[in-house]
């Protein structure tokens, strides 16, 4: 069952992994903010973007992740 379970979550990694790979340059650049911790109101600053186009790339990173 374990070995089963280790194998499952390899699979839904490297699938996860695929998908990130279709992510934009910008895309890619804000879910980077998300993982490093920062909040949706602090994007648009460190980006040098509105925040219309911080929803914009999360809409986007949400539909291909």
């Amino acid at each position: 069952i374990f070995k089963s379970f280790v194998l499952q979550s390899i699979k839904i990694f490297n699938n996860f992994i695929e998908r990130v790979k279709t992510l934009t340059n910008a895309e890619y650049n804000i879910l980077e903010y998300y993982i490093e911790g920062y909040q949706i109101m602090e994007i648009p600053n460190l980006a040098y973007i509105s925040m219309s186009t911080v929803r914009r790339h999360n809409r986007s990173i949400y539909e291909k992740l």
